[in-house]
Formats: structure tokens, C-alpha cells, sequence
């Protein structure tokens, strides 16, 4: 297996971000369901080896399992900076940010999630991958412990929106932003689909933050606006 992933953003990403785009119509998600490349440049990301990867695809190196697409959004970002006083006491100063990205909702991140399923699908099928199918994969042994159709949500507070595909609803085993117990279909379902099980999550984030904490009386905090990948 390569050691690179292929993210590619379609152009409803920039619609979310309010910026024109002249090949905005090339850009639009596929429907939900079909397997059709996005047709905008692949950005290359480097991804790390962990969790006996190379021993899984040893083991069913030709045949894949994409188990849904949790796409999740960033929707507000809070910086807040504080000064303990001076030496001989008294209060200290506060400094609060707050940054929020409007226009992202629900669906507009499940066209996002279907879009970058079937690309992923159409992407693995193109470099001769047998890709299970999720109606076989539903029938299968360890498939509800992948805890499909998990309605979305909203993790720590209100901060990020977190959705699933049209076709598999959020998946609750290694969800995004939100703590997972007592769930390993995926080991299971590798042994009885005789084949690798990826759980693809994507998070959209748009903003940095920093706040200071200090001895004295002024104290001070500041977001911006920032575009990066992080592998993990």
C-alpha cells in the first residue's frame, strides 16, 4: 500500500468559506451513492504506519473494506488569556477570543462525506483494490459492532459538527472528537470479510487560538484564520 493519501476538496468546501471559485461547477459533490472521482486536484499527505498495518495487508492485500466517511467541522474557536495580579495581589486581568465559521450545517457536510466516499471508493477501484460493498459487509460478522447510522453530533460543546454519508450514517467506531469504549468491530470484521477495514475520518478545521497566562495585569489572547492538513 502506499504511504501517501489523497484528500481532495470539492467545492462545496468553498462555498463554505464564502470564497468564488471559477471552476465551482466542475466541483459539485457527486450524488449520494455513486463512485465518481472529484474532479479537483489531489493534495498529497503523508500518513504514519501504526497498529500492524503492513502485516494486515500482508495478510488481504487486494481487498478493502471503506467503512462510511465521518466528515467533521470546527465551527467555533475560543482563546482566552489570564494574569494572576501583581505581587502583592489583586486581580488579574482576562482576555477572551472567539472565532466562529458561519454557513456550515449539516448538510451541507453530509454532501461533503457522500462526495469524498465515492471518491475514495472510485479512487481504490482505479488502482485495482476489490472494494467490498456494504450491503456484503453488512451481513457480515463484526459489522454492528461499526455502529452505522449513529445519528450526528456535536463534540466538545458545540465546537464540531461531526457527520456520516448518506449511505452509512455517522459510524461510531473511531469517531471523531469523541471518546470510544467497548468497540472493536473492526478486527472481527477483518477476519470474516477477509479483508482490510479503513474507517476514514476527515476534520475541517479553520482557525488557530492562543491565550496567555501570566503574573501582573494585563493578559492577553488572539485567533486567526489558518488552512493546514494534520495527518493524524
Amino acid at each position: 500500500m502506499a504511504s501517501k493519501m489523497f484528500l481532495r476538496l470539492s467545492g462545496a468546501i468553498l462555498v463554505a468559506l464564502s470564497i468564488p471559485s471559477a471552476g465551482l461547477a466542475q466541483g459539485v459533490p457527486p450524488a449520494p451513492g455513486s463512485e465518481k472521482a472529484i474532479e479537483t486536484p489531489a493534495m498529497p499527505v503523508a500518513i504514519k504506519k501504526w497498529m500492524g498495518q503492513d502485516r494486515t495487508f500482508s495478510i488481504f492485500p487486494g481487498k478493502i473494506f471503506v467503512a462510511g466517511y465521518n466528515v467533521g467541522a470546527i465551527r467555533k474557536v475560543v482563546a482566552v488569556g489570564k494574569a494572576r495580579g501583581g505581587l502583592l495581589g489583586g486581580n488579574g486581568a482576562t482576555s477572551k477570543s472567539e472565532l466562529y465559521a458561519d454557513g456550515i450545517d449539516e448538510a451541507m457536510l453530509i454532501r461533503i462525506a457522500d462526495a469524498a466516499l465515492g471518491d475514495l471508493t472510485f479512487q481504490l477501484k482505479a488502482a485495482g483494490f476489490e472494494v467490498v460493498s456494504l450491503e456484503t459487509a453488512r451481513a457480515t460478522a463484526g459489522a454492528d459492532k461499526l455502529k452505522f447510522n449513529t445519528p450526528a453530533y456535536s463534540a466538545t460543546g458545540e465546537e464540531i459538527l461531526v457527520v456520516g454519508p448518506t449511505a452509512t450514517g455517522v459510524r461510531g467506531n473511531t469517531p471523531l472528537a469523541k471518546l470510544e469504549i467497548g468497540s472493536m468491530g473492526a478486527p472481527e470484521l477483518t477476519m470474516t470479510l477477509e479483508s482490510m477495514v479503513v474507517m476514514p475520518n476527515l476534520a475541517f478545521d479553520f482557525a488557530w487560538a492562543q491565550g496567555n497566562r501570566s503574573l501582573g495585569f494585563t493578559a492577553t489572547s488572539q485567533t486567526g484564520v489558518r488552512f493546514g492538513i494534520n495527518p493524524n
